[in-house]
């Protein structure tokens, strides 16, 4: 594809992440997203919730709270 971008987020293990998840600084020292690679050859982007919710704002989804709200109606 042309012109096509990509854009390269810091890469933690589990255990990193677990080691570090309660850090102050965890977004300062590791990123807003991450890529978590789990011990079962899977991943995950992890996100702050302020970002989240800013990334869902602007794509017209409902927003953390919302969610919440619905999630705990079901």
């Amino acid at each position: 594809m042309e012109n096509e971008s990509h854009i390269y987020l810091p890469t933690l293990t589990e255990d990193e992440f677990v080691e570090n998840i309660e850090s102050d600084d965890f977004l300062r020292r590791f990123g807003n997203p991450v890529i978590v690679r789990t011990k079962a050859a899977g991943s995950f982007v992890v996100m702050s919730i302020e970002l989240y919710d800013r990334m869902t704002k602007l794509c017209g989804f409902p927003g953390s709270e919302e969610a919440i709200k619905n999630e705990s109606r079901t």
